[in-house]
């Protein structure tokens, strides 16, 4: 049921619970952030952005840098969607140095949303601020991003 994103955020709370019992960070991480983005798409930006953080978090922790990206993707672009305009653009910036390094880049599922947020940030903070925004974005240590976002 392609595009059935009830159906979708049901099987992502279940995969959740699965790999908490299970205690597979990895699993827990991927889950997370499928959640996360399928409270997105459902118009709850808020679960959205709690789902992402953790997802990063558990990422993190597990020194998965690919999916810390996905994660922190799926951030701003929540944290965009509630009109937290600095902190989506500080981790584009953070995450622009980041796929520099690893070769990452946002996936094409992601990209309009993406590409949508950055927009929209750079069009409510003007380009002064976004472009400082993103600068001090990309001084940031990943670590320090989801730090940050943890306590947006």
């Amino acid at each position: 049921r392609l595009g059935d994103v009830a159906a979708a955020a049901t099987l992502a709370e279940e995969a959740v619970a699965r790999q908490r019992a299970l205690g597979n960070a990895w699993g827990l991480s991927q889950a997370l952030d499928i959640l996360g983005e399928a409270r997105l798409r459902q118009g709850n930006a808020a679960a959205a952005r709690e789902h992402q953080v953790e997802a990063a978090r558990v990422a993190l922790a597990e020194d998965d840098r690919w999916h810390l990206s996905r994660a922190l993707i799926g951030y701003a672009i929540a944290a965009a969607a509630l009109g937290r305009w600095e902190a989506a653009t500080r981790t584009a910036g953070a995450l622009e140095v980041a796929h520099a390094l690893t070769g990452e880049r946002v996936r094409p599922r992601r990209k309009g949303a993406w590409d949508a947020a950055l927009a929209a940030a750079e069009a409510a903070l003007g380009p002064e601020r976004f472009a400082a925004a993103r600068a001090a974005g990309r001084a940031l240590a990943l670590e320090d991003v989801v730090a940050a976002a943890d306590a947006d």
